[in-house]
């Protein structure tokens, strides 16, 4: 099987069990992907705007990477 079926297998598993909220896992793995690239293709236009040098925007990413995982796990409470 591939990664998405897999996921969705597990998903199915935790949406039944009642310990997280209805979800398919191609959207689970789109709101992921969003979520990351988005800083990326983002960036001059970021640097650009914000007036972020590169150490302002390697901490932003940094940052990012936490409120990214809170953002996702939070999605998923039912």
């Amino acid at each position: 099987p591939n990664l998405i079926s897999k996921l969705d297998k597990e998903l199915r598993t935790e949406i039944s069990a009642g310990r997280i909220r209805e979800i398919s896992a191609f959207d689970l793995l789109i709101n992921i992907i969003s979520l990351n690239i988005f800083v990326f293709l983002a960036r001059p236009i970021m640097e650009y705007v914000l007036g972020l040098d590169e150490e302002m925007m390697n901490k932003m990413i940094e940052n990012r990477k936490q409120e990214v995982v809170e953002t996702i796990l939070k999605s998923l409470i039912p």
